[in-house]
């Protein structure tokens, strides 16, 4: 089927591919990280207190600061 569209066309489709394939490496990425984040830094049943590690990991911080706060 390729070979049905000319030169320009095909390298179009080409980049688009890339693109999106980047995009789904990325989602993918964020996932897994929010997955590992999640598994470290939400354990067990809430006490009364938060730990060291889950006061840096509360909501109300930035996403990008939980991730690494959770990620070491």
């Amino acid at each position: 089927m390729a070979d049905k569209f000319d030169e320009a066309t095909q390298k179009e489709l080409q980049n688009f591919m890339e693109t999106e394939q980047a995009q789904a490496r990325v989602h993918q990425s964020i996932h897994s990280l929010t997955s590992v984040c999640w598994d470290k830094c939400v354990t067990g049943t809430p006490g009364a207190r938060f730990s060291r590690g889950r006061r840096a990991a509360s909501p109300t911080v930035s996403t990008a600061s939980w991730i690494l706060a959770c990620s070491w």
